[in-house]
């Protein structure tokens, strides 16, 4: 298996938070596209989106909720299916 462990650290903290903080406020006021009618349902019964049409208003709570329950690595596979690399790996 392939030792590549990419790194790159462009933004500081501050800016990290900021973005993320963007990130929000657009899910929240702007929303997603989703071309699903029952994902778009199923979102809506959380009581934590909106549903506008295809808009789908995400609250922030909603988000760092799905950020907490992401795995902190994934596998990454070549185009054959053999594992690659991590990414988040220590």
């Amino acid at each position: 298996m392939n030792n590549v462990r990419p790194q790159l650290k462009l933004l500081n903290e501050e800016q990290i938070r900021q973005l993320h903080d963007y990130a929000l406020r657009i899910l929240s006021g702007t929303g997603v596209r989703v071309d699903s009618p029952s994902v778009a349902e199923r979102l809506e019964r959380t009581g934590q989106a909106r549903v506008e049409g295809r808009s789908v208003k995400l609250s922030p709570e909603l988000v760092e909720s799905a950020i907490r329950s992401a795995p902190s690595t994934i596998q990454m596979y070549g185009r054959h299916g053999n594992p690659a690399f991590s990414l988040g790996a220590d």
